[in-house]
């Protein structure tokens, strides 16, 4: 069995890699037209999310996340944000946020509200 920090690091790499593919071809129309692709990219942002909720609450030093309530959005580093080169909009309010070599090193979810309590 793994640890449960592996666990975590594997949901959040595992659902990044499913939202690649759920969009792999698809442009911003064609993605908006497809309700069944963004209701499973949205669920993936959302299994992400909370992988990393648990691990920042285990292991603080890790990562940054930022919740701005006033700005509405939520900032998720798995890397450094120094290493950013470029952001890609998915669509649904959603940058990937990529390093030189096209790795996804982060996330940012506009508009987001949090948790419903």
């Amino acid at each position: 069995m793994l640890p449960e920090s592996s666990k975590l690091l594997l949901d959040i790499h595992q659902a990044l890699e499913d939202i690649e593919s759920f969009t792999a071809g698809l442009d911003l129309v064609a993605y908006k037209a497809d309700a069944k692709c963004r209701a499973a990219v949205e669920r993936k942002f959302e299994v992400a999310g909370e992988a990393c909720v648990r691990l920042r609450d285990r292991f603080p030093e890790i990562y940054e996340s930022l919740h701005d309530v006033t700005g509405r959005t939520l900032t998720v580093w798995f890397g450094a944000p120094q290493d950013e080169y470029v952001c890609e909009e998915t669509g649904d309010e959603v940058v990937l946020m990529k390093d030189k070599a096209g790795h996804v090193i982060g996330f940012e979810r506009l508009n987001y509200a949090g948790a419903a309590a």
